[in-house]
């Protein structure tokens, strides 16, 4: 499908007359914002809301963790403890006295959100002692180390205990600093220290007179497992600080910029509810799952193998202690042929359709089908997608009473020998749709929703005479029979007045695009045509859309439909910000807005 996203040269080269140049045109693939053709940041553009960790696909394929900052004030010492020193915003004095001490400022009840391994960083500059001291405490035995940085040579004087030691030297000769160290979930609140020191072999300063100090410019912690953290996509401050999200009264958390699929870049990556993974340690299965009659290794890639041992027809992965309960749920996985040609994945339980235990599907590599093995089945068809070369993402839906336990098979009912298939990133939702995925270690975890809305600011100050609209990108749809799946944005002054686009989830309309006005209570509606848009995840999706006083008109696929009943006027929204992904499982790529009426032809074009 030709999306929205046409340059001015392929619209050109196709004999098409291009389109004006939009008021708004938020390129979410470039990551490029304009306003009445003036390039502005995405602060400026947007009000953002997703507090917590989150992860997504980046550049190279690697799924990463969204750019966050997990210490607030991160330039201001005053904002923490200090022990043997003062301190002012940016530097780190040591207190006079007798005897040997060690200065530092200190983060105390620095809460982590879930075992793994995080990077804790400082931007430094030497003022006239030669070493800083960076130390974590209180995260288990594994991760109570100090480490010593030469400020003078730019190496790593010496590594502490569970920690990875980095410095780099920047223009200006300031130093960035770093320690990773591994969280092990004994222990999820602890202490971070940065400090001064004349040794190289301890956190010491001997007989200080009150002059010893260091400049400490900046503080940030990060999750660094799984592919990394993703670069700050609002960097200022130029190389070395990629990995740099300045926060202030709180903990920074940056939105999903910059996401791909299939290698291609997706835009940003939206999910507007909160969602759970209730299986336990899916960072980390091989050590974790048990496994009748296989075995389990940790393979290149991120997976995991699954080998049957020849103990018995069902060597499996499996976890026994999900515990959900009454509802709809989505399980998910990624799968790498091995040489059984196939990998089921199955869940256990009570209550599921027809009265059965378990719902169960098989995935053959070879034509990219799903049987069911078990009598319950699935709530909608289970779905396959490759995601990269030879990677496929399986999913399926299914309610049930109870969930007791989730299981993976390279074979079925078959107890040969050596037989074997590879999975990573297991995840059991509530909900109709997979999400995300959201890393456990020894309990289920949560990922925060997130909003995300055009400021007011940058819109109209009057409500223009006529407005045009154009969306695409890529969604999650289930075929659950109400309600809207999707709203892709809403303009919204109140309760009555109003300007929204939904996808319908309801029959026989399920894939139904819809553009909705109202103005005190009288409402006007352009549909267009039923399942124009099938179930599945991450489909394509692309229309746009031009109302003035009299006339609402949508336009999907090269096709243009008329709003029933004709609109007697245009809502007053000038004071309103516009919602973008209100209710949304997917990426946004590009939404452009007019204060002109585009006219039909105009509109068409676009979704052609």
């Amino acid at each position: 499908m030709l999306g929205a996203g046409l340059s001015m040269t392929g619209e050109a080269v196709q004999g098409r007359r291009p389109p004006p140049a939009p008021l708004i045109d938020l390129d979410f693939r470039q990551d490029r914002y304009f306003q009445a053709g003036a390039a502005r940041s995405f602060d400026e553009m947007f009000a953002y809301s997703g507090t917590g960790l989150r992860t997504f696909t980046g550049e190279t394929g690697q799924l990463v963790w969204a750019a966050h900052n997990l210490l607030a004030h991160s330039g201001d010492l005053t904002q923490g403890a200090a022990s043997g020193a003062s301190v002012s915003a940016t530097r780190l004095t040591a207190a006079a006295g007798a005897g040997a001490r060690a200065p530092e400022a200190l983060r105390a009840g620095v809460a982590l959100p879930d075992a793994g391994t995080y990077t804790y960083a400082a931007h430094v500059r030497q003022v006239n002692l030669r070493y800083l001291a960076m130390a974590s405490a209180g995260y288990g035995a594994g991760a109570d180390g100090v480490s010593l940085f030469d400020l003078q040579d730019g190496a790593v004087a010496s590594q502490g205990n569970g920690h990875l030691a980095q410095i780099q030297l920047l223009a200006g000769g300031s130093f960035i600093c770093s320690i990773a160290f591994a969280m092990d979930e004994s222990a999820p609140a602890g202490t971070l220290s940065a400090g001064v020191s004349e040794s190289a072999a301890a956190h010491l300063v001997t007989d200080p007179d009150g002059t010893e100090a260091m400049d400490i410019l900046a503080q940030w912690l990060y999750r660094s497992d799984l592919g990394g953290m993703a670069d700050n996509p609002d960097n200022a401050l130029g190389a070395g600080f990629e990995t740099y999200v300045p926060s202030s009264a709180s903990p920074a958390f940056k939105a999903r910029r910059n996401a791909y699929e299939n290698g291609a870049p997706a835009g940003i990556k939206i999910e507007s509810s909160a969602a759970a993974n209730l299986l336990r340690h899916t960072n980390a299965p091989a050590g974790n799952w048990a496994s009748p009659n296989s075995t389990l290794e940790e393979v290149p890639g991120g997976f995991v193998r699954i080998t049957s041992n020849g103990t018995g027809g069902f060597p499996r992965a499996e976890r026994g202690d999900v515990g959900g309960g009454a509802g709809v749920y989505t399980a998910q996985v990624e799968v790498r042929a091995g040489n059984s040609g196939g990998f089921t994945f199955r869940a256990f339980g009570t209550g599921f359709s027809g009265g059965n235990d378990s719902v169960a599907y098989r995935f053959d590599f070879s034509t990219e089908t799903f049987t069911k093995l078990a009598a319950a089945p699935a709530l909608y068809p289970p779905v396959a997608k490759l995601v990269s070369p030879g990677v496929y993402r399986l999913a399926m839906t299914f309610t049930a009473g109870t969930v007791a336990s989730f299981n993976m098979y390279p074979v079925w009912n078959d107890a040969t020998s050596g037989m074997y298939a590879d999975f990573r990133r297991p995840q059991l939702e509530p909900g109709d749709t997979p999400s995300s995925f959201i890393p456990t270690a020894g309990s289920p975890a949560a990922r925060a929703a997130e909003t995300l809305a055009v400021r007011a600011s940058v819109l109209p100050a009057a409500m223009p005479e006529a407005v045009s609209f154009a969306v695409d990108g890529r969604m999650c749809l289930a075929d659950t029979g109400s309600g809207a799946a999707a709203r892709f944005f809403d303009w919204q002054a109140d309760q009555g007045s109003f300007l929204r686009a939904d996808l319908s989830a309801g029959s026989p309309a399920t894939g139904r695009i819809q553009v909705v006005s109202e103005q005190s209570g009288a409402a006007s509606t352009a549909s267009g045509a039923a399942s124009a848009y099938a179930p599945g995840t991450e489909a394509a999706v692309s229309f746009a859309a031009r109302h003035q006083a009299a006339l609402l008109e949508l336009a999907e696929k090269g096709k243009t439909f008329p709003a029933s009943p004709a609109p007697s006027a245009l809502p007053d929204l000038a004071a309103a910000g516009i919602g973008l992904a209100p209710v949304f499982n997917g990426s946004l790529g590009r939404f452009r807005m007019w204060d002109r009426d585009l006219g039909s032809p105009g509109i068409e074009r676009m979704t052609a």
